[in-house]
C-alpha cells in the first residue's frame, strides 16, 4: 500500500524493496552454474566449427551493438521459451539441426540461467560461456555485427 493509503509519514530510505525475494538472483545463478556445463572462452572458440553447435545470444537487442558471436542466434532471455519451442509461432528454425547449444550473455550470469532453463525444457546438450561475450572478445573469438531482421 502507498503511504497515502495507510496514513504513514515515513520517508523511504532506499529504493529497494523491503522484502527480498527468495531465492535471490545470485543464488539462482549459483544453482544454475552448479548443474550447467560451462565452457571457457578458449574451449568455446574450439566449438565454432563443430557441426550442429549453435551459440545463442540471450542479451537484449540494444546490447547487440557491441557485436555477437559469429553465426550466433539471437534469442533474448525474456522470450527464450518461445524461441526454443517448435510449437511456438516464434520458434527459431535455426534450432532444427542443433546438436548442442552454448548460451552466452554479456558476462555469464544470464547465460547460466538460460542454459538451466533449456535443460528444464528437456534439451540435453546445453552449456554456457563463462565470462560471456566480453570474455569471448578478449579471447579472440570470431564476432560479427548484428544483422537485425526487418520487423514484419
Amino acid at each position: 500500500m502507498s503511504r497515502h493509503a495507510t496514513g504513514s509519514q515515513r520517508e523511504p530510505t532506499d529504493h529497494r524493496r523491503e522484502t527480498a525475494i527468495t531465492p535471490e538472483y545470485k543464488e539462482l545463478v549459483a544453482e544454475a552454474e552448479a548443474v550447467v556445463e560451462a565452457y571457457s572462452p578458449e574451449e568455446a572458440v574450439e566449438l565454432t566449427d563443430e557441426d550442429g553447435v549453435h551459440f545463442v545470444d540471450v542479451r537484449e537487442r540494444y546490447e547487440l551493438a557491441a557485436g555477437m558471436v559469429r553465426g550466433g542466434i539471437h534469442a533474448p532471455i525474456g522470450r527464450l521459451e518461445t524461441h526454443l519451442d517448435p510449437n511456438s509461432p516464434h520458434y527459431k528454425d535455426e534450432f532444427d539441426d542443433a546438436a548442442g547449444l552454448v548460451f552466452y550473455c554479456a558476462s555469464g550470469s544470464r547465460s547460466a540461467l538460460a542454459a538451466r532453463r533449456a535443460q528444464q525444457l528437456g534439451l540435453e546438450r546445453v552449456a554456457h560461456l563463462e565470462g560471456g561475450f566480453s570474455a569471448w572478445v578478449v579471447a579472440g573469438g570470431p564476432t560479427q555485427v548484428f544483422d537485425a531482421p526487418e520487423r514484419t
